[in-house]
């Protein structure tokens, strides 16, 4: 629950923004200075003096497209607060000097002030260790005029306008500051993939770097990029950025090159959302030179934790939430035994066009199923409405007659025996077609092979969807849930136990083949089958029941 205090800051701010609404941002916050040094009644819950006001000021006077467009989205002061105190903490030395790259309303400049005099320093000291960058102009604005209120409020008069600059830290931070530093912040999201405006610099750093960062990497995690290749030996460094970034496949070879400079030694992990832009978060903690033997984690803010060093990001996030080690060695790959593919927005929009309610007394030939109207084992079409190209549907079938002449091709392709497997869900969800009626949108993956029941039984063993969890962690839309690509699918290792591969398919079979609805006792029967198949222990079938 929020801080009662909190909540009633947020009120007085909002109430202040809309009772100055002709006022721009920089006017409103010359406002709030003029009614502090008058130190007038009605002042907010923390004080007149209180320097974070400004910041938020500045935050809730932006528009929302604004900072869409640049992918500038504010932390929540509590949040700023914990994070900054866990980066110190892990710090081994007093910092010469506090960067924040992108300073936004100067929240982790503030937390850095306050955790440098409670290391001991004198405000003026502290004051003078600060540094901060922006590519917007009012949020440099914002960041001087509220570490000069925190100088205020600490006795000194201290003028930020040469530490706090107005450029792009890809490209404009100063050599002077390139110094041993702890670096603190939460960069901009933006990605080349959602149509938010990226400036030429941030391309060309993309692509001076564009072996390693490829073409789709965030442009906060070209921020934190830039700061691990330019900071000295011994710095440390701590951002936050997407929690795709732990597993995502088109960053796999950035943090192997993160690993090799800059070892992780901290990873805080939030299961919720923290942001007005609907993002799941982490932040990631680095030792530029360093060869740590432990990792610092923090999960939703609760006290860290010190694991043993993992090097794959995704798996340092599971053993964090306490999630079961798979343990899955296998020089074989499903891939060998299907061909797994999937549609993309091509296809997605050409059934979109295509897709009609049922109507007919017969057996349908096209059923459309979604991720959602996939079950184990079984599909909803028919028994509950699904939503497909935002519309819902009771019966969706795709009319070969309203089809392109690539969608048609499409359709045929899926009109043969296959599984669909459902992404996005908490364990991995094939169903079987075997009459070939059944047509899969995307994101379903859609798995040819011309052994069913086998390939079926291995997506079904529960230590498989363990190891694709760990795997992937952070790429989903929920935390909880399991993103595969086909190429994932693929590359999945196949079971050890040929034996007992065989008599899970075999029982797979038979049960489908009775034609009645799967029950509870022959699922955790196909699920048990499946894991000794993979040589796997209790503890995946215990998570996978406590998923399903």
């Amino acid at each position: 629950m929020a801080d009662p205090t909190a909540r009633k800051t947020k009120a007085w701010i909002k109430a202040f923004v809309a009772n100055n609404r002709t006022l721009t941002p920089a006017e409103l916050i010359a406002r709030h200075i003029e009614l502090a040094d008058q130190d007038l009644a009605d002042p907010p819950p923390t004080g007149w003096s209180d320097p974070w006001i400004i910041g938020q000021i500045h935050e809730l006077a932006v528009s929302e497209e604004n900072r869409k467009s640049r992918g500038a989205w504010y932390t929540p002061r509590e949040l700023v607060e914990q994070l900054s105190a866990w980066a110190f903490r892990q710090c081994p030395y007093v910092p010469d000097l506090v960067l924040d790259p992108t300073c936004g309303g100067g929240a982790f400049l503030l937390a850095g002030l306050d955790q440098l005099v409670g290391l001991g320093l004198g405000p003026e000291q502290a004051a003078l260790r600060i540094r901060g960058m922006d590519l917007d102009d009012g949020a440099v604005h914002a960041t001087r005029c509220s570490l000069k209120q925190w100088a205020r409020s600490h006795g000194i008069d201290h003028n930020f306008e040469t530490q706090i600059l107005q450029g792009d830290a890809l490209i404009d931070l100063p050599a002077e500051w390139n110094v041993k530093r702890l670096v603190i912040g939460n960069p901009p999201f933006a990605t080349p993939l959602k149509g938010t405006s990226v400036a030429s610099a941030v391309e060309k750093y993309r692509k001076v770097y564009s072996e390693t960062l490829g073409a789709y990497a965030d442009l906060a995690v070209l921020h934190v990029d830039s700061m691990l290749r330019n900071s000295p030996a011994g710095s440390v460094v701590m951002m936050i950025m997407p929690q795709s970034v732990l597993s995502t496949q088109h960053l796999s070879s950035w943090r192997q090159m993160v690993n090799e400079r800059a070892p992780t030694i901290g990873l805080w992990l939030s299961t919720k959302l923290d942001f007005a832009a609907s993002v799941r978060t982490c932040a990631t903690l680095h030792s530029v030179g360093g060869s740590p033997a432990s990792i610092s984690v923090v999960v939703d803010n609760k006290t860290a934790r010190e694991l043993i060093y993992e090097a794959k990001w995704s798996q340092i996030a599971c053993n964090a939430l306490g999630v079961p080690v798979a343990n899955l060695a296998s020089s074989n790959h499903l891939g060998e035994f299907c061909q797994p593919t999937a549609g993309f927005r091509d296809e997605y929009y050409g059934m979109a066009e295509a897709c009609v309610e049922w109507s007919g007394s017969s057996e349908c030939d096209a059923k459309l199923l979604t991720s959602g109207a996939v079950h184990l084992l079984s599909n909803s079409w028919g028994q509950k409405q699904i939503r497909f190209a935002k519309q819902k549907w009771s019966r969706p079938w795709i009319d070969p007659q309203k089809a392109s002449a690539k969608t048609r091709k499409w359709l045929e392709r899926q009109q043969q025996p296959k599984i669909l497997l459902a992404t996005q869900s908490k364990v991995l969800k094939p169903v079987i077609d075997i009459d070939g009626t059944l047509i899969g949108s995307t994101p379903l993956i859609i798995i040819e092979t011309d052994q069913l029941f086998r390939v079926a039984a291995a997506l079904l063993a529960p230590v498989l969807s363990l190891h694709a969890y760990r795997l992937q962690f952070g790429s989903a839309m929920s935390a909880d849930a399991i993103k595969l690509s086909a190429t994932q699918v693929q590359d999945l290792p196949a079971p050890l136990d040929l034996d007992a591969w065989d008599e899970a398919a075999s029982s797979l079979e038979q049960i489908t083949m009775d034609g009645n609805p799967i029950t509870t006792p022959q699922l955790l029967s196909l699920a048990r089958l499946g894991n000794a198949a993979y040589r796997a222990g209790p503890e995946s079938l215990e998570w996978w029941l406590g998923r399903i």
